[in-house]
């Protein structure tokens, strides 16, 4: 369960990396 737990979590931190950088791409449009 610990390890996936963590494995979520590191999954969500990477998405939310993603967002934020798709973001800012539409952002300099």
């Amino acid at each position: 369960a610990g390890l996936g737990i963590r494995a979520v979590a590191r999954h969500a931190a990477c998405s939310t990396t993603t967002v934020m950088k798709v973001r800012d791409e539409l952002a300099q449009r």
